[in-house]
């Protein structure tokens, strides 16, 4: 049950409580003048009885409306919750009492102006009697039925009543409205004007009806229909010219969102030149309506039947004429010849807005020369050296179950990618939250049979370097094991335990009696050895919930509410809970179920926002956060393209995939929320200070949002520029950074190119990936996003490349480095090509007996040149008959790293390292810039390599040579 049905649940209720007393006190009145008045007060008592039954009933959605409010109240957003309850249920009771209200008083108009004759009363009054209550029944249904969809404009409405102030410039005029009136009111109008004209064709059905009953009651009554009747249909036609009208100024404004019909912008959404001349149509058209208007009026006089069948024609003729062939007409007379002449100016300005409303426009263009790759870069460039990832995220999820599960936990497949400085410097890291996972055998209320302490939460974090491994290739792990163990200061944890998580599924009862616990333990069956049976619970497991989160289940008006939501015996009667006892739900924190979101913590407080369904945990004043990116959208934005959301899987799992929202033309990475994995404590900060759409949200709400100035220093460090967002406006950039001519000729256009990821081919399209660089003009390394792009017509090329700054002061700005014209860089997908040519024989070799895993094809630029990098892994086949055993680790094994330096050779060897690889990788690299040639030196090198690969045994004196003899050179 959800709130929503629970307010509907106990408005219907109400509804029938009230018919059904009333009912019964009225057969119980009539049974003292009936002779079967024992029947009639026996109907009265069922009545009555049943009216019982249905207020017992209510207290199934009280209940649930009160744990909501305590739920609510706890984190303390009770004011958001039943503000946005006011706000929907508000414009239900409007709309129902306007259209019931409507309807029926035009009712009570026909039936003043058409009353029961005195004559005929004595056989008309019981049949009228009965019409007009079938009548008053009609028209109940029809308002509850044209009221219920309105309960979807809660969101719209919301925005329109807290819209911001902001004086338009002429740029954003659009039919004389501005960028407020299409965010804010146009989507009002368009669905109330529609609403209203619904109701109204619904009332005159209604009257039509009542009309006819009366023209066909008796005979004076048939006179005064056809008196009366003019006057009442010339009342609601007026209704309807007026609000024609105004549909006519809606379909006017929303012309900004639709496609034109100019061959080659037909996948363009905006004003272009048909639709803008569209508007001198329209006025001709509320012209022929004010006309019709003015025949109508004067026809109460003249009482001409046919005026009212001309004019019904007039009105529908100029509809269809002035709004639909018109503008058909004017494309077809002068569109044919020179349309870019006509389009060019409309062209711009679509694009103009486009990237406004995608925030394109702060994008800055950096022209780039490519220059040669050389050693001194890497060298010279060791903190980017030390942050290029080679764990991949779902191989390091491999390794951590290999080594760091436990029975009942488990780590989320796609582990975080996050910054910290440790010792001074400044590194990228994995991260992943062992979280709660119990198995089938620890389900429902079973858990109440076992010791509570045991399956409440996950415990700790695992934080490993992007590139560093030990043993036999397993991750060098900062942060590890149970109890948790931290390798620098900066990482300590001092709350490892996890309540909220993205894997949690369960609510959850805390700080339940131990005495009760122990002897729960009688529940097992007899002949159990209680003592030696019983695993005993690890110590890092036992804990004593300290924090606040949860709701205290109190006395027994809350502990029965909380019965009747959840498990109604066991919560009921447990001994184990007391009144300190706290109740956790909602404990879950972004991600995905199937092919739907989840409804997480942060949605049910903020339902309006749109989450990242990738939340990353933090480590901060050693404590554990989830940060959760959250968006505003729009598809009301003027003048912009419309997105559609491709719902692009990133993965297999049902656990990680793109946010579905739909379709909308505008989007802004407005702030985040943080959420504590312990307490739950949840905390809203807006990011974006002049964004008009949350400052709706922020007037409405004062208390939901926090100022980014108010999140701690050690969580803002933390901030990333989200992945999603990064994608979707390169998809758009690769169109909308050329001007109006360029884009009508589709002339250079980029997209973003494929690469093999997790597959054989180069397949799939590129995800942006976060790295540590050293920007251009920059004097220290820095987070970016960073995504490619190739133009469209030569894929295989590289054209560009996108980084969005996620560290502080810069956090936000997006930049993007253009090579020049032709300039023969290879593309990631000619990379992929050529990996595929120079290890093709032995991934085929592999393949018998292995996995093979391609990692993401990584871009780093160092200086002014570029390297592409790719690891392989190797993944050992799952023996045959396992195939239900998808839990056992098979970690996956760095089997070859592959790398390409500027226009050199594509250079691929076995390692086991990653510096073992960049090493040997190393020496086929350019110095200075000088290509080495056949015969000199660094063959010599070569060689050295080739006895470093056979003579294990000797390894650190032979690096010792190789090194020597690269400083000599």
């Amino acid at each position: 049950m959800t709130a929503d049905l629970a307010i509907a649940q106990l408005l219907l209720s109400t509804l029938l409580i009230g018919v059904t007393l009333i009912w019964g006190i009225f057969r119980y009145r009539r049974s003292g003048y009936w002779r079967r008045g024992v029947h009639s007060k026996l109907q009265a008592y069922l009545l009555w009885t049943l009216s019982s039954l249905i207020t017992l009933s209510c207290f199934f959605p009280l209940a649930h409306l009160y744990t909501e409010h305590l739920w609510f109240e706890n984190i303390g957003y009770a004011d958001v919750f039943w503000g946005l309850q006011k706000v929907r249920w508000g414009i239900f009771g409007v709309c129902f009492i306007v259209a019931a209200g409507f309807m029926n008083a035009n009712a009570a108009i026909a039936h003043i102006l058409c009353p029961e004759s005195r004559e005929f009363r004595r056989w008309t009054h019981t049949q009228t009697f009965s019409f007009h209550r079938m009548v008053v029944c009609i028209t109940l249904i029809a308002a509850l039925l044209l009221a219920v969809p309105m309960l979807l404009l809660d969101d719209i409405v919301l925005r329109y009543l807290n819209k911001p102030d902001m004086v338009a410039v002429e740029e954003s005029l659009h039919f004389g409205m501005d960028q407020n009136f299409y965010l804010f009111s146009f989507p009002l109008h368009r669905w109330v004007s529609l609403w209203i004209e619904i109701t109204l064709w619904v009332t005159c059905v209604v009257v039509g009806l009542l009309y006819n009953f009366y023209y066909r009651r008796d005979a004076h009554t048939m006179a005064r229909v056809k008196r009366h009747i003019i006057f009442h249909g010339s009342v609601l036609w007026l209704l309807l010219l007026i609000v024609g009208g105004w549909r006519s100024y809606v379909h006017l404004w929303n012309k900004v969102y639709t496609k034109p019909l100019t061959n080659g912008l037909q996948t363009l959404h905006g004003l272009f030149y048909v639709d803008f001349h569209l508007a001198s149509a329209t006025q001709i058209y509320c012209g022929v309506l004010i006309g019709i208007a003015i025949v109508i009026v004067l026809n109460i006089f003249w009482r001409k039947r046919l005026l009212w069948y001309v004019t019904m024609a007039a009105w529908g003729l100029s509809y269809m004429l002035l709004i639909h062939v018109y503008p058909l007409g004017l494309h077809v007379a002068r569109m044919r010849v020179e349309p870019f002449l006509k389009e060019g100016r409309y062209l711009q300005r679509h694009i103009e807005e486009t990237r406004r409303a995608f925030d394109l426009d702060e994008i800055v263009r950096v022209d780039s020369e490519p220059g040669t790759a050389t050693l001194e870069m890497i060298t010279e460039n060791a903190e980017v050296r030390k942050n290029i990832q080679i764990w991949d995220r779902r191989v390091l999820y491999e390794a951590l179950r290999e080594t760091q599960i436990k029975p009942h936990y488990n780590f989320h497949p796609y582990t975080d990618v996050d910054r910290y400085t440790v010792d001074g410097e400044y590194r990228q890291v994995l991260i992943a939250a062992r979280e709660i996972d119990p198995g089938a055998e620890i389900t429902g209320w079973d858990r109440l049979k076992t010791d509570l302490r045991s399956f409440t939460h996950g415990y700790g974090v695992c934080v490993a370097p992007v590139n560093e491994f030990v043993g036999e290739g397993l991750p060098k792990l900062w942060v590890k094991d149970t109890p948790i163990e931290s390798e620098y200061e900066e990482l300590k944890v001092a709350y490892p335990q996890i309540y909220y998580g993205e894997m949690i599924r369960n609510y959850m009862i805390v700080n339940t009696d131990r005495e009760a616990n122990s002897a729960g333990l009688s529940a097992y069956p007899e002949g159990v050895d209680k003592v030696s049976e019983i695993p005993e619970i690890p110590e890092w497991m036992q804990h004593t919930y300290e924090g606040d989160g949860g709701v205290p289940l109190g006395g027994w008006f809350r502990r029965l509410c909380f019965a009747l939501r959840f498990d109604f015996f066991p919560i009921l009667i447990s001994e184990k809970l007391t009144p300190e006892s706290r109740i956790m739900f909602r404990r879950r924190i972004g991600t995905r179920r199937n092919d739907r979101l989840v409804k997480d913590r942060v949605s049910y407080i903020a339902p309006f926002l749109n989450y990242d369904p990738d939340p990353y945990i933090v480590i901060n004043n050693e404590q554990l956060y989830w940060i959760i990116d959250f968006y505003v959208t729009s598809r009301y934005y003027p003048n912009a393209q419309m997105y559609v959301d491709d719902k692009t899987r990133l993965t297999d799992s049902e656990l990680y995939e793109e946010p579905d929202f739909d379709t909308f033309n505008y989007i802004r990475n407005a702030g985040v929320a943080v959420v504590n994995a312990y307490t739950g404590a949840a905390d809203f900060y807006a990011i974006k200070k002049d964004e008009s759409v949350i400052q709706t949200y922020q007037k409405a709400f004062p208390n939901l949002f926090k100022s980014l100035s108010e999140m701690p220093d050690g969580l803002a460090a933390h901030l990333r520029y989200p992945d999603y967002l990064t994608r979707i406006q390169a998809k758009l950039y690769g169109d909308y950074y050329r001007q109006a001519s360029g884009f009508y000729d589709n002339t250079n256009p980029w997209s973003i190119p494929k690469e093999a990821y997790y597959s054989s081919e180069a397949d799939q399209e590129m995800m942006p990936y976060y790295a540590m660089l050293k920007l251009p003009g920059e004097k220290k390394v820095e987070f970016v996003n960073v995504i490619p792009f190739a133009p469209r017509v030569r894929e295989k090329q590289l054209k560009a490349w996108m980084v969005a700054r996620c560290d502080q002061p810069h956090y936000g700005e997006r930049l993007v480095y253009v090579l020049p014209e032709n300039a023969g860089v290879a593309g990631p997908t000619q990379v992929e090509d050529d990996i595929n040519k120079k290890t093709g024989d032995q991934q085929r070799g592999w393949q018998a007996a292995n996995d093979v895993i391609r990692g993401n094809l990584l871009v780093i630029p160092i200086e002014n040149a570029l390297f592409y990098l790719e690891a392989i892994y190797l993944q050992a086949k799952k023996p045959e008959g396992e195939d239900g055993d998808d839990d056992k680790p098979r970690r996956p094994k760095l089997e070859m790293v592959v790398l390409k330096a500027g226009s050199n050779e594509l250079a691929a060897v076995e390692a086991q390292t990653f510096d073992q690889a960049l090493n040997m990788l190393l020496l086929g690299i350019p110095t200075n810039g000088e290509t080495p040639m056949n015969g000199e030196k660094p063959s010599t090198l070569a060689e050295l390599v080739q006895q470093y690969r056979e003579r294990e045994a000797d390894s650190d004196r032979l690096l010792e040579q190789i090194l020597e003899k690269m400083a000599e050179e």
